[in-house]
């Protein structure tokens, strides 16, 4: 047995037996003096207990499901919010992804002109070097050559040259030879000239020893034995000649040795700053390396954080597409939930007035009818009650107020439990959310 069934028997036992609602109207039509109506039989007490607590019930859970759409709508409001906050997020981060990139790619171009400007000033210094050493090779290859014309000139002279003339001591003891060999040669022409070419013993024992002096300078020293040899060796040149030849390749020999020193002063210089320009190359190959990699390293970071910002904003459409899901829901429940207290208030008015099955609605307002009846069928409580009882009151109208009377008692008992709920769920809807207080700086 339902409790729909339980409170019409309730109502009916409590209404006197053999007279309906439609009876009355019907004799208080017919009627036309007071004798003939029979007495209005006692009003219903108000409904029972299982009526308001139905009653209660319902509103409540009309109530509950109101709240859940509130939470529902502000949760997937804030759902939006995060989601437009993530998106503008990842917005800023392509932007910075996108000024890390070009940056990287002016470093990189950087890096490679500067490469390429190495490359060629070391070719550069790679060419100056080989033209260095081939001008070192040609000035080398000089000094040989002249050393060997005059190791062939001394041999010529039959004096043997054991080292090179610029780093042996005996070139000068030669050269003072030859100068010994012109003053003999002086001294004894100046000695002759002293002689008057007469017999006597004297004069000719002088010109003998100024002879044998001269050929022994001339074995000795010159290394001939006699003066067609010494011609031979001479082949045709004075020793005047010789010793201008000598002085002339003394010169040429100084002046080379002194263009090797310098290029050698200036191969060692040019050494000296092709390292110094291939080590500072290098540090600044280093150093841009260095920041190429850092580069890299934030732009991966950048990326990382991006997916992730992109994975969070996927999970957040999802999460309003379920709560889109079931506030359809919630709203599907609420509606049948109406109807369905809509129609146990129709069955409910069903009980005092038959006519309430075609009325478009049914309220606690006592407007069972369409809104243009509703002064007609709905008189003011207050001129209710200045009517007579006797004459004005029925049974329909004992009910509605009845039901006036229930409707006020659920709406003082739904506001006393349910607006300290609201308000708390108020304040906390209006309290901010922390969701970016845990993020990295650049996504608050």
């Amino acid at each position: 047995m339902t409790n729909k069934d339980q409170l019409q028997k309730e109502l009916l036992a409590e209404v006197k037996e053999g007279i309906k609602p439609s009876d009355l109207k019907r004799k208080l039509k017919r009627s036309k003096s007071a004798d003939d109506i029979t007495q209005i039989p006692t009003p219903p007490p108000p409904p029972n207990h299982l009526l308001t607590d139905q009653l209660k019930e319902k509103q409540t859970e009309i109530e509950s499901l109101r709240k859940q759409k509130d939470d529902k709508d502000l949760k997937i409001t804030e759902l939006k919010q995060q989601l437009d906050d993530s998106l503008v997020a990842r917005i800023a981060g392509l932007h910075v992804f996108g000024k890390e990139h070009e940056s990287r790619t002016q470093v990189e171009q950087e890096l490679n002109e500067t490469i390429d400007q190495a490359s060629s000033e070391l070719n550069q210094g790679d060419d100056e070097i080989t033209q260095l050493r081939t001008k070192l090779f040609q000035a080398t290859q000089q000094v040989n050559s002249l050393q060997r014309e005059l190791n062939l000139t001394r041999i010529n002279r039959n004096s043997p040259v054991k080292d090179s003339p610029v780093y042996n001591d005996n070139f000068l003891t030669n050269l003072d030879y030859l100068q010994y060999a012109l003053y003999a040669l002086m001294q004894r022409k100046n000695n002759l000239a002293h002689f008057t070419g007469s017999d006597s013993p004297q004069e000719i024992q002088a010109v003998k020893k100024v002879n044998q002096i001269f050929a022994d300078f001339c074995k000795n020293e010159i290394g001939g034995q006699d003066i067609n040899e010494i011609r031979t060796k001479l082949n045709g040149r004075t020793l005047t000649e010789i010793l201008e030849e000598n002085e002339d390749y003394e010169t040429k020999t100084d002046e080379l040795t002194r263009k090797k020193g310098e290029l050698e002063a200036e191969i060692t210089s040019l050494t000296t700053a092709y390292k110094n320009r291939v080590n500072e190359k290098e540090r600044l190959i280093t150093r841009l390396q260095e920041e190429k990699k850092e580069l890299q390293t934030k732009v991966k970071n950048k990326a990382k954080l991006l997916d992730e910002e992109q994975l969070e904003a996927k999970k957040s459409e999802g999460r309003i597409t379920s709560l889109e899901t079931q506030l359809t829901e919630l709203k599907t429940e609420i509606q049948q939930d109406q109807q369905e207290h809509h129609d146990q208030l129709r069955q409910i008015n069903l009980l005092f007035d038959p006519n309430a099955k075609n009325y478009s609605e049914i309220d606690f307002t006592g407007s069972s009818c369409p809104k243009g009846q509703r002064e007609q069928n709905n008189p003011n409580p207050e001129q209710m009650e200045k009517k007579e009882v006797g004459t004005q009151w029925d049974l329909k109208e004992r009910a509605r107020e009845g039901k006036r009377y229930v409707e006020s008692e659920i709406k003082n008992q739904v506001q006393q439990t349910v607006n300290p709920h609201l308000n708390k769920v108020k304040e906390t809807a209006l309290k901010p959310r922390a969701y970016y207080n845990d993020q990295p700086p650049f996504y608050r």
